[in-house]
């Protein structure tokens, strides 16, 4: 597996178990064994959830399957990979903060036009990966 989809996966995984963390606590406290005010957390867990593990998951493997150049870089432009990794993560943490400011709009805004660009980073570095069948090597 590239070094890479390796990252994005683990990442991944990471972002599963905060994010189950965090739902299993807000669980706890709407059944009354800890505070009902857990339930201020469901926004950076939904957030963790669908794009701290979904999307870098999606990402990694797909880094990883598509059709590789007959030539180096075999994979494409790393740099666009690394900016797209730098921008998701940075985008997650971005609005998993302003979910719990009471003033971060602005912050959670920022977060999602970094997650838009990282995706759109992966996208241009796929782009000529991917191929009709029959013009494949």
């Amino acid at each position: 597996m590239p070094r890479w989809s390796t990252i994005f996966i683990r990442t991944s995984l990471l972002y599963l178990i905060l994010g189950s963390l965090t739902g299993g606590l807000i669980l706890v406290g709407k059944g009354g064994l800890l505070s009902p005010t857990l339930l201020q957390y469901l926004t950076a867990h939904v957030e963790m959830v669908l794009i701290g593990w979904v999307i870098h998951f999606v990402i990694g493997t797909a880094y990883w399957m598509l059709p590789r150049y007959s030539s180096e870089p075999v994979r494409g432009r790393i740099a666009l990979v690394a900016g797209c990794y730098l921008l998701l993560n940075l985008g997650v943490i971005g609005v998993v903060i302003a979910s719990l400011l009471p003033e971060g709009a602005l912050l959670g805004l920022g977060g999602r036009i970094a997650q838009f660009a990282g995706i759109g980073l992966f996208a241009i570095h796929a782009w000529p990966r991917i191929r009709p069948f029959s013009d494949a090597v």
